[in-house]
């Protein structure tokens, strides 16, 4: 690619998505909908080699179809810096990638790419597929390349020096844990009792980071130390642990201890689970005795209330009788003789 003119530079994630496509140029594609700008959420398709008849097969790379190659999704998000870039327009601008559709630009070939595909693929009307064209090819190894090794280089180095493990807190709620008796005493009667449950922040999981900022550290490999984030929480908050992997990351508020170690996690859950343990066992101890004077009360109240019920009913209906015995009787007027 000779030219007068500087070269283009592109972000990481560009060249990345540009090096994934220059690795088999004839084959793979990317995809969008409508104008084919600012899509969020491009398609990458990767071709078979042509059979004698000149047929191809066509397969969906990203994201997958199948749940059960997720796995191969997340690491083609990894590849491409963390996201399939969006950016692609600026290829388009360069002359680095050629669009074809069925109903914006050349249709005809377009057509003639459909008709080769076997078995048959229908495409969405407004859906445009982008190839690496001659152009691009160069510009990758001439220019492209040497910028992406250099920006992956930075990378790596950036997600060593990140490279470390964080013990993550929760924001956990203690309650007390009935045994049955207590539990069939307590919804039998329709009791309400005091809320004694306990705030704490609990040790919930082991992750490595790959990244810092100011306020997030993003991680992989994530371990649950004392299981489900709501179990834990006593249904109070969710997991602290957001995004969906290669980008799942914390706040760092929820970071109990940088610099962690396995050891010193399963330390830090032995001392929590000890500490919960005789909470619950306080809380216990209380209500073992509370629970059955709150019910012998219930119990209590509501036979007096039958007793009021039955004696006010009796009153009342002695006071009605005597009323009767007691009213006035009226003399019946004549009627008023007819003139």
């Amino acid at each position: 690619m000779t030219s007068t003119t500087k070269p283009p530079k592109f972000d990481y994630h560009l060249l990345a998505l540009m090096g994934w496509l220059c690795e088999s140029p004839n084959a793979r594609i990317l995809s969008s909908y409508g104008a084919g700008l600012n899509d969020a959420y491009p398609t990458l398709y990767e071709l078979s080699p042509k059979r004698e008849d000149g047929k191809r097969s066509i397969t969906q790379v990203f994201p997958a179809r199948d749940s059960r190659v997720s796995d191969e999704s997340v690491e083609m998000v990894k590849r491409l810096g963390g996201k399939v870039s969006n950016d692609y327009h600026k290829l388009l601008q360069q002359g680095f990638l050629m669009s074809m559709s069925a109903m914006y630009e050349n249709t005809k070939a377009f057509e003639k790419f459909v008709s080769d595909l076997e078995p048959r693929c229908e495409f969405h009307w407004s859906q445009k597929m982008f190839f690496l064209t001659k152009k691009g090819f160069e510009y990758w190894k001439e220019t492209g390349k040497a910028q992406y090794e250099k920006l992956h280089a930075r990378k790596l180095a950036a997600r060593e020096e990140a490279d470390r493990l964080i013990l993550i807190g929760i924001n956990g709620v203690v309650r007390p844990i009935l045994p049955e008796r207590l539990e069939k005493m307590v919804n039998g009667a329709g009791l309400r009792l005091p809320d004694i449950s306990r705030k704490i922040v609990r040790p919930y999981a082991i992750a490595r980071v790959t990244k810092e900022t100011a306020t997030r550290f993003y991680v992989e490999n994530v371990e649950l130390l004392q299981g489900d984030a709501y179990a834990l929480s006593g249904n109070y908050s969710g997991s602290p642990i957001e995004g969906r992997a290669p980008n799942q990351y914390v706040e760092k508020k929820y970071v109990m201890l940088d610099n962690a170690t396995k050891a010193g996690a399963a330390k830090v859950v032995s001392t929590d689970v000890e500490y919960v343990d005789d909470l619950r066992g306080i809380m216990l101890a209380s209500l073992q005795q509370i629970i059955p004077l709150l019910s012998e009360m219930n119990l209590r109240l509501a036979q007096k209330g039958s007793e009021r019920d039955d004696m006010m009913g009796e009153l009342l209906q002695s006071l009605r009788e005597q009323g009767e015995k007691s009213k006035p009787k009226r003399e019946r007027k004549d009627a008023s003789p007819k003139p």
